[in-house]
């Protein structure tokens, strides 16, 4: 965290922010903070961290969602050790709700996983787990 800290740029109000802001709040009817920040990045040419998918629409903006943060926050890693752990020392119980659980927490993964290659800019070619990052041109 204190190397992320060390790492941020502030960034003033210039002439030009201030003029993006007022033609974005008038196109996009974004509230007056977003678009700042919306300004600042597509002026900085800067990619925009959020979880706002309304800030995902702006034209020309490049934004990266914040699905890493909530795959952090989850208890996956830990719940899947446990289940792994049950399966080696065979005291997994198989009952018809168990399976339906585990069908269900296998949905999830997956969709975290599409969640994640998109937030990353990353796109799947030719296989299944094969991925190359999408630039932006």
């Amino acid at each position: 965290m204190q190397r992320l800290i060390n790492d941020v740029q502030v960034i003033g109000l210039s002439d030009a922010i201030k003029e993006q802001a007022i033609q974005l709040r008038k196109h996009r009817l974004l509230k007056l903070p977003d678009a700042i920040v919306c300004a600042t990045a597509l002026i900085e040419q800067a990619v925009l961290l959020t979880n706002d998918t309304k800030l995902h629409e702006v034209a020309g903006l490049q934004c990266r969602s914040l699905v890493l943060s909530e795959l952090g926050r989850s208890r996956l890693a830990s719940n899947m050790n446990q289940l792994a752990k049950a399966a080696n020392i065979e005291t997994l119980d198989f009952s018809d709700s168990v399976v339906r659980d585990l069908q269900e927490a296998c949905r999830a993964i997956a969709q975290m996983r599409e969640m994640l290659v998109v937030a990353l800019g990353l796109k799947p070619e030719g296989g299944e787990s094969s991925f190359t990052k999408v630039t932006e041109d």
